[in-house]
């Protein structure tokens, strides 16, 4: 972990974040921003997405291959999600994304593997079809900067979420290191 990247801040009055999706990582709290890009080292190894719903203001990735996309003035929550959907959630406030993903069924999340927490119970292990544990932790990438210039080293590991078919065959075809999970849902016992 670098030593200039604290954990978020799981609180619920962590301040949201400006926008979700292609990068929203609280890795650097000097910066006072929640705006980090998936490293091209991840999206390269994944299809194309229908819909990113969270989005820094700055836009997508030079390098994300998605066709429409909602950001922090659009309200990717509150809009008609369609299709193949990727969301990079921010980090300071993950649950609502990870919900609506899971009621959508069709697509995939990046987001730290915090088991422990109630979102995750709720919406990963009782809802995911596949998780893939991501080998090494994830240097995001700033907005400003550019692909080959390498970012901050997550401070958690990394866990990509599968919910749907599709998105299941995307992560078994991505090479991307890492060990597949299939959770299953909580009998109630």
């Amino acid at each position: 972990m670098a030593p200039d990247a604290p954990t978020p801040d799981p609180s619920p009055s962590a301040p949201a974040s400006s926008a979700g999706g292609t990068a929203i990582h609280r890795l650097d709290r000097s910066r006072a921003t929640d705006d980090w890009y998936t490293p091209p080292s991840v999206l390269d190894r994944l299809p194309k997405f229908d819909l990113d719903p969270c989005v820094p203001l700055v836009g997508p990735s030079p390098w994300q291959r998605v066709d429409s996309t909602f950001d922090a003035t659009t309200d990717g929550l509150s809009r008609d999600w369609w299709g193949h959907v990727w969301v990079n959630p921010p980090y300071s406030n993950p649950g609502p994304w990870i919900e609506r993903l899971a009621e959508h069924g069709d697509g995939i999340a990046l987001i730290f593997a915090r088991t422990e927490t109630g979102w995750w119970s709720d919406h990963v292990w009782s809802k995911a079809d596949l998780l893939l544990f991501i080998r090494r932790r994830v240097s995001f990438v700033e907005p400003t900067a550019t692909a080959d210039r390498k970012g901050h080293n997550a401070p958690a590991p990394s866990v990509l979420v599968a919910y749907g078919a599709w998105a299941v065959q995307a992560l078994r075809q991505s090479q991307i290191p890492g060990h597949f999970a299939r959770p299953e849902a909580d009998d109630g016992d």
